[in-house]
């Protein structure tokens, strides 16, 4: 029962953090509208994929009736679930698709926009201390990490999916809780490297004091990722919050460390 509490607890407070994160577009607009730039064109890409799947959807539904030999009202009832299947999958993809391209090109972007973020609160950072070749290494080796994460999360809802009826929203769920995980760990990238948090396997490790929270509010802006325009406000409020949670996972450490 305490742990659902705290769950609960842990859960309004990664709410609190998107509405705080949000708000930024009316303080600080000009800043979001710079980190909004990688949405705008990674969603342009998933949108005409997404028009795609839309458009095709009835043929998938004569495919599937045509594949399975079923007539009737059972050969629909089946084909209308897998066709929801088919449908949702299709859009947990376009969402992780958009994740990782806009993680990948965005990167100089949510650079700036969390540099200023710091620099408008008076916040003073190390900078990464890191030749510029094994920056770019880590880069694609994170980039590489993110995509194959991208394709696991996609193989896991193609299994689960296979379940009767209960497989389609356990699908869902999983993946906006992994994909949530990764967004946090991912966008957390500057901000930590800001403080000396480096590596990846780093960056895991000091998020632990506010895990749960980081990996909720990852999954909130995962399903945020799912309203239509939903995509372009809700990137740069990612970045918002990374930032903030870096803070509140990092900086007591440094306090401690110093004390």
């Amino acid at each position: 029962m305490t742990s659902v509490r705290a769950l609960g607890g842990q859960a309004r407070e990664a709410g609190r953090l998107v509405l705080a994160s949000f708000r930024t577009w009316l303080t600080d607009p000009k800043a979001m509208l710079i980190g909004a730039l990688p949405a705008v064109v990674a969603g342009a890409i998933i949108a005409a994929l997404i028009a795609v799947l839309l458009v095709a959807s009835p043929s998938v539904e004569d495919a599937i009736l045509e594949a399975t030999g079923l007539e009737g009202s059972l050969g629909r009832t089946v084909s209308v679930l897998l066709t929801v299947l088919v449908v949702v999958a299709g859009s947990v993809a376009a969402v992780l698709m958009f994740t990782t391209l806009a993680l990948m090109i965005g990167q100089p972007f949510f650079e700036h926009l969390s540099r200023h973020l710091d620099e408008r609160d008076g916040i003073e950072t190390v900078g990464a201390d890191e030749a510029w070749t094994r920056s770019v290494r880590r880069g694609v080796t994170e980039g590489l990490v993110t995509l194959a994460t991208s394709v696991g999360i996609l193989l896991l809802a193609a299994l689960l999916g296979l379940i009767p009826v209960a497989g389609t929203v356990a699908a869902f769920l999983a993946s906006a809780i992994l994909g949530g995980r990764m967004l946090a760990i991912e966008l957390t990238a500057y901000p930590m490297a800001c403080r000396g948090v480096i590596a990846r396997r780093d960056r895991i490790a000091s998020l632990r004091p506010v895990r749960a929270t980081a990996y909720l509010f990852g999954t909130f802006v995962f399903l945020i990722f799912m309203i239509p325009l939903g995509t372009l406000l809700a990137m740069p409020v990612a970045v918002v919050g990374a930032n903030m949670l870096t803070r509140r996972a990092i900086e007591p450490q440094l306090e401690g460390a110093s004390s």
